[in-house]
């Protein structure tokens, strides 16, 4: 029992109630870090008797959830829904994801784990964000943000693609490389240095931020 989480404790209804011999398992194990989830078959009788006795038994459990009584003809189909219902397991964590349209290109970034590229997905919940940007010492291209965001500023190898936040308000795109201390916001997915260098071209560049969906 040591290497379940999650156990599925299923019997007959006898009489209205769960066999003997499912106390006695119950009574036989520890269940205090586990989520214990009863199901049952019955023609008619209700699966709530079962349950009370269960709670009743005085058994340490971590996590009782609600019954499901199953009829005879129950499909398999109805016992997978069943399962889907209970959401045992945690959802995936997504990381967040940001589009840069610039030139009639459409870039998808991946964001950075921090508060400060949080505080930039939280600005863009409000809607796209157009930024005019411009060229800088032949390896970025600058604009300023609309409000100030947190910083996490470390020392930092940039390359191509990096979006970097600088002083808390300028949101920079590399196309280049640099050392300096400042923040990680990102970085743009699947693009080769020559194709995002083309994309950017010379001098200032409108692009357009937002949230992937």
């Amino acid at each position: 029992m040591d290497d379940y989480d999650i156990v599925f404790l299923g019997y007959p209804i006898w009489w209205g109630e769960e066999p003997r011999i499912i106390d006695t398992f119950l009574e036989s194990y520890d269940f205090s870090d586990k989520t214990l989830i009863p199901f049952c078959t019955s023609g008619s009788s209700s699966i709530a008797a079962s349950e009370r006795n269960i709670t009743n038994l005085g058994v340490s459990i971590g996590n009782q959830l609600a019954g499901r009584r199953f009829a005879g003809t129950a499909s398999e189909q109805s016992v997978a829904e069943r399962i889907d219902t209970l959401a045992l397991l945690p959802e995936e964590e997504v990381e967040p994801k940001m589009q840069i349209a610039i030139n009639g290109h459409t870039l998808t970034a991946t964001l950075a784990d921090n508060t400060s590229a949080q505080a930039l997905v939280e600005l863009l919940t409000a809607g796209p964000l157009t930024l005019e940007l411009h060229d800088y010492a032949n390896f970025e291209k600058v604009g300023t943000l609309p409000q100030m965001l947190p910083r996490n500023d470390e020392p930092i190898d940039t390359d191509y693609g990096d979006i970097i936040l600088y002083q808390g308000n300028q949101f920079v795109l590399y196309y280049d490389t640099n050392s300096w201390t400042f923040t990680r916001l990102g970085h743009v997915d699947d693009i080769t240095k020559e194709e995002l260098q083309e994309i950017l071209g010379d001098g200032n560049v409108t692009v357009t931020l937002s949230l992937v969906d």
